[in-house]
């Protein structure tokens, strides 16, 4: 069976407005994902446009486990 390649993590602290946070939690709750996951999901996204280029996935996996939809 071939190793997955899984980057390490690092700790990400950010101060944001609670009624962001809560609709974090709720659309996560929702969509059934981990915050972590939609985290890097959508910063992988955005530092792809702004540098002009298609979004590329992270070597560490940002699937949600568990629940599929």
């Amino acid at each position: 069976m071939p190793h997955k390649i899984v980057e390490p993590l690092v700790i990400l602290a950010a101060r944001v407005p609670k009624p962001l946070r809560r609709a974090l939690k709720v659309h996560c709750a929702e969509a059934g994902i981990q915050e972590r996951h939609f985290i890097i999901e959508a910063l992988e996204e955005r530092l792809a446009k702004v540098a002009g280029k298609a979004p590329t996935k992270s070597r560490g996996s940002t699937q949600p486990r568990g629940r599929k939809p």
